[in-house]
């Protein structure tokens, strides 16, 4: 598992979107580069890629991957460190001081968890623009998107992009910029 010692990381200074109800910081670490997380384990998905918009194709898709093991410990170790940054420099990311509890209570973890299904990692896929998620066989050569997500085995590298601030909540964007996929094989007739 490639891990990131969470204490090379920074939130760096909140910027407006272009719909300006919504503001990000940036996460990078302490030498300015990108901090990305590749897990070693494979996972699986229970749900094909969407996203909420209707109509469109968009370029960003959630993609919701099982998580446990080493990887739910440590994103549960960055929402917790995310949570605490927070509090400490709300006044950078957000413009005023905020409670520990506070901001707890506003954040939205990397990792959903519910009685009715396994805990899943919250990340996005990119479909279209300039760094489009691409996708490798078990062979290291580049392929396609799965054919049927929920029968595929995945291994991904995520980046952890940025924080995002709403009027009433914040969280952590994690894309997949790679993932390795291995799919069984096609189901052929057994009748000659």
């Amino acid at each position: 598992m490639s891990s990131i010692d969470l204490k090379t990381l920074k939130i760096c200074r909140a910027v407006p979107t272009a719909n300006g109800a919504i503001k990000i910081c940036k996460i990078e670490k302490q030498d300015r580069s990108d901090a990305h997380w590749t897990s070693t384990d494979t996972t699986e998905t229970p749900f094909t890629p969407s996203c909420y918009e209707e109509g469109n194709r968009p370029n960003r898709l959630s993609l919701d991957l099982r998580c446990e093991g080493e990887c739910l410990e440590f994103f549960k170790s960055l929402d917790a460190w995310a949570i605490e940054q927070i509090a400490i420099n709300g006044s950078t990311v957000f413009g005023k001081s905020f409670s520990y509890e506070e901001v707890k209570n506003m954040y939205r973890p990397c990792v959903r968890k519910s009685p009715s299904f396994d805990p899943l990692l919250r990340t996005k896929l990119t479909t279209g623009g300039y760094h489009p998620t691409r996708f490798w066989g078990t062979d290291r050569k580049s392929r396609k998107a799965p054919e049927n997500w929920p029968t595929a085995t995945l291994r991904t590298q995520i980046h952890i992009a940025y924080l995002y601030i709403s009027e009433s909540a914040c969280g952590l964007a994690l894309e997949c910029t790679d993932i390795q996929v291995s799919e069984p094989s096609p189901i052929t007739c057994p009748f000659a």
